[in-house]
């Protein structure tokens, strides 16, 4: 859109301003006569370019005296030549402002027009008077304007319009009835403000040099040299009409708004479901019965038969016989654990009080309690002990001794020894070499022994078949030969210890076992639809038997039974559902569903989406 302004010869800088102020257009073209009184500053040039930059508003100039047109350039505004192009909407913005007065000023308009081509029809002629003939105007005419059909017909427009104005010689009383006619236009505009409405003041003082005498020349100028196409009044009212324009353009963003809101509501939106299924524990106990086919709870038996054997070596720690003796006494071992006799075997540790340790010389049998006199008498006997090591410090005073091998049991406070003399013989005397003592045996042994079993365990795996198991309680190890190849106070820097074995084991088929659960009787009334997944299974107890190859399993099963959930028929279920539809279906499927949580996207939406695409269900799998 763009507004085009003609200027009056004499119009200051001041009155161009306002009217740019007052432009509703962007582009706004001032089209200037020759020697106008504004252009021949270049700061009235610069103050106009500001103002339209703080507007943000376009200024072009159309003007054809060159040296205008230098300093309009250097000020910063566009210049043209001509019109060309622009004059096409000048009617049609003339005639918006036409609407907007011809109400009050419809009578004056007419009156004026027919003084004002009743001036102008002779000019050029004989009968062309000086100018002080001339009546005085009260208004200023508006040429443009159009009054309703009872004032001046538009032919008469049209025949002032053809007047001569430009490119004629004219004589020197036309020249001053010009002038004349100029200077009286200037002096009516002040009195037409005093007889216009307030509404339209403002008008008249942005606009009354736009329809002065001089814009009709100028008018009819660009008329002959750009012919307008001829419009309907209603049309070109329709068009320029400025509420017209925006309602259309309201209208039409409102369209656009809600047809951006349907199709946001139709494709947009989405869902995501998590449905949480009503999973079910059930825990089954059985008994296993492995090695025998009696029965629906029977499993065959895969026997394991090894013989295995292990040897290592060891370095000493004690000291050889030569290094020096050990102390040796007598102590009384004590029973008042329960009337059974205790087997102590040779080399069981004594611990006296200080820490010192003491073995059996020999193997000895400890009596149980007995009843004398109504109370009960601990059992006691008489062993000869050894210092576990030579050295002097072994050399005790009479002292209590405890049995190390029952400590963490109840025996170990009911056991018990002590010494009435005191313990000689020790001492450190020799020349140090290294030997075998007997913790060294000790510790060799069951090192040994412990290396041989996880040994024989590797074996027994080795030997399993696919989904076989051998459990630990099933298992049955034999040691056949525990020997050191050095015995206790030999002078040597390392030993030998070799242990030698046979191993028994039952393995079953866990699939088998597997099998029995899942065709227990408890799950003989679940749905036929549902799923089965054995989450846990414990074996309470191993009873096995190796002289029949036979063991008895006691087993503990939990199967977590998930109901399918046909995923389709759900979610046409579920389409164009809000928030309370969406529970209510939920209830209803309640025994297979447990939960559900909906997240949607947008999140201010709270309505599943109409098409399947845009709703996405997914299972949530047990834990």
């Amino acid at each position: 859109m763009h507004h085009t302004f003609y200027i009056d010869v004499d119009e200051e800088i001041s009155s161009v301003i306002d009217r740019l102020k007052r432009s509703m257009a962007v582009d706004n073209y001032f089209v200037a006569p020759k020697r106008a009184i504004f252009l021949q500053s270049i700061v009235n040039l610069k103050l106009l370019k500001r103002e339209a930059d703080k507007m943000r508003k376009r200024v072009i100039l159309v003007t054809q005296e060159e040296i205008v047109a230098a300093m309009a350039s250097r000020s910063g505004i566009e210049v043209q030549k001509t019109i060309e192009g622009v004059e096409e909407n000048l009617n049609v913005e003339l005639k918006n402002e036409e609407d907007d007065f011809k109400d009050s000023q419809s009578q004056n308009l007419a009156k004026q027009s027919n003084d004002k081509a009743v001036r102008l029809k002779n000019i050029g002629s004989s009968e062309f008077s000086d100018g002080q003939d001339l009546p005085e105007r009260q208004t200023p005419v508006l040429a443009v304007k159009k009054s309703p059909a009872k004032s001046v017909p538009a032919t008469n427009f049209l025949a002032e319009r053809k007047a001569p104005v430009f490119g004629e010689n004219k004589s020197a009383g036309q020249k001053k009835a010009a002038d004349s006619i100029s200077s009286q236009s200037s002096v009516n505009r002040v009195t037409a403000k005093d007889k216009v409405s307030e509404s339209e003041k403002q008008f008249f003082s942005d606009s009354s040099s736009n329809f002065s005498g001089t814009d009709f020349e100028k008018e009819r100028k660009s008329e002959k040299l750009f012919p307008q196409p001829k419009k309907s009044e209603t049309s070109e009212r329709q068009i320029a009409n400025p509420k017209t324009r925006n309602f259309l353009f309201i209208f039409i963003i409102v369209c656009l708004f809600l047809l951006a809101g349907v199709a946001g509501y139709l494709f947009v939106p989405s869902a995501d479901i998590i449905i949480k299924p009503n999973v079910q524990t059930i825990k089954i106990d059985t008994d296993i019965k492995v090695g025998s086919q009696q029965g629906a709870s029977a499993i065959t038996a895969h026997v394991i038969n090894e013989d295995q054997q292990i040897t290592l070596q060891y370095n000493t720690t004690g000291k050889s016989s030569s290094s020096g003796k050990k102390a040796q006494g007598t102590v009384v071992i004590y029973n008042e654990f329960d009337n059974q006799p205790q087997t102590l075997v040779a080399t069981t540790r004594l611990q006296a009080d200080n820490g010192k340790v003491f073995r059996l010389l020999k193997t000895v049998v400890v009596p149980g309690l007995s009843n004398v006199g109504g109370q009960a008498k601990p059992g006691a006997i008489s062993a000869q002990v050894v210092a576990d090591e030579s050295g002097s410090e072994y050399n005790l005073e009479a002292s209590n001794f405890k049995i190390p091998g029952f400590q963490g049991g109840p025996k170990y406070d009911k056991f018990y020894a002590k010494s009435t003399a005191t313990f000689g013989g020790g001492t450190t005397e020799g020349n140090g070499s290294a030997g075998v003592s007997q913790s060294d045996l000790d510790s060799a042994k069951q090192k040994t022994e412990a290396a041989l079993k996880e040994k024989t365990a590797a074996a027994i795996l080795a030997q399993l078949k696919p989904e076989e198991l051998a459990l630990p309680q099933a298992e049955k190890i034999t040691i056949d030969k525990s020997l050191a190849s050095a015995k206790v106070g030999d002078g040597v820097g390392s030993f030998e210890y070799t242990v030698t074995a046979s191993v028994s084991a039952l393995a079953f088929s866990g699939q088998e076992v597997r099998d029995i659960l899942t065709k227990s009787p408890e799950l003989a009334d679940l749905p036929k639809n549902s799923t089965q997944e054995i989450k846990k299974i414990d074996y309470v107890s191993v009873e096995p038997n190796f002289d029949v190859n036979t063991m008895l399993l006691k087993v503990h099963g939990e199967i977590a039974v998930t109901p399918k959930i046909d995923v389709e028929f759900f979610k046409s279920q579920l389409l164009g559902k809000n928030e309370t539809e969406l529970l209510a279906v939920l209830k209803k499927n309640q025994t297979e569903i447990e939960s559900a949580s909906v997240n949607f996207w947008p999140t201010f939406i709270n309505r599943t989406p109409q098409f399947p695409q845009r709703l996405k269900i997914e299972i949530e799998k047990g834990q």
